[in-house]
């Protein structure tokens, strides 16, 4: 039953075209006619019906805990979280004096964590539902939330020093990750950086096409309503980059940029590109 409700709640929720989590136009609007405490709690409240945008497995609700108090907590996790993010994979790669983007920022948990030590941060997504809540929770003077709709018209081209995603592209089709890679290749800076947090395959993580193989009428539902979770190997992802005009420069372990053994982490890369 609580399954079923879950897919409820995700499909009210989302917006047009395909994993735009939080997308549908009311989420916006009933957080615009919110005023103070509350905005932050039912932005909260939202972000916990998507299966995307708001995630913390170290946090189990305590028996005498009210939801509101146990995403109240689990946000604080997650700023924790996001603060690492930074000083152990980005912070070797911004300045201080950067422009920067954040493609698919979510409600910008990571934008927040980064904004102290750039200049600027555009932080992009398709979900009006997310940008909202990020505005709300993790707005700061120097990030502009960004819908993708409408980055051409707001994010300078040429002129971005370096563009981030973390937990973005392993949920892109190879169709949507190769109009992202394009996107940015207008935005980055003849000497920018592109630092892409990227999945291999494993037993968890399938490749798209064996998503795509699954005929069935539940995989059929699974690939058009459900998150995307595509691994792709590293000589994929390097090809796929060069075909868009970018270079590899390095390809990193994630278990090694955090200093930890974790099996989620084992897969993980992080690559980092230049334009050629």
């Amino acid at each position: 039953m609580s399954r079923t409700l879950d897919l409820v709640k995700w499909t009210i929720a989302l917006g047009s075209g395909e994993q735009n989590f939080l997308g549908a136009k009311w989420v916006p609007g009933f957080l615009a006619r919110l005023k103070g405490d509350s905005q932050k709690k039912w932005a909260l409240r939202l972000l916990s019906m998507s299966p995307h945008y708001f995630i913390d497995g170290t946090s189990t609700k305590r028996a005498d805990e009210t939801t509101d108090a146990f995403l109240g907590r689990v946000f604080d996790v997650i700023v924790e979280t996001r603060i690492e993010i930074y000083e152990k994979v980005l912070a070797g790669y911004l300045k201080s004096d950067d422009v920067v983007v954040d493609y698919g920022c979510g409600p910008g948990f990571v934008a927040a964590a980064v904004s102290a030590h750039v200049r600027k941060i555009y932080a992009l997504d398709i979900s009006d539902g997310a940008l909202a809540c990020g505005k709300i929770l993790n707005g700061r003077e120097n990030i502009e939330f960004v819908h993708a709709k409408d980055s051409e018209d707001v994010i300078p081209k040429g002129c971005v020093n370096a563009i981030y995603s973390y937990a973005v592209i392993q949920h892109m089709t190879d169709e949507v990750f190769r109009s992202m890679l394009d996107t940015c290749a207008r935005y980055l800076h003849a000497k920018g950086k592109l630092i892409l947090h990227v999945q291999l395959p494993d037993d968890a993580w399938k490749t798209e096409a064996e998503w795509r193989s699954d005929a069935s009428a539940k995989g059929r539902l699974k690939f058009k309503y459900g998150l995307h979770c595509f691994g792709r190997t590293e000589e994929t992802f390097v090809q796929m980059l060069s075909e868009r005009g970018f270079e590899v420069t390095e390809c990193l372990e994630m278990e090694r940029l955090f200093g930890r053994e974790d099996r989620e982490l084992a897969s993980q890369r992080l690559i980092v590109a230049g334009k050629k």
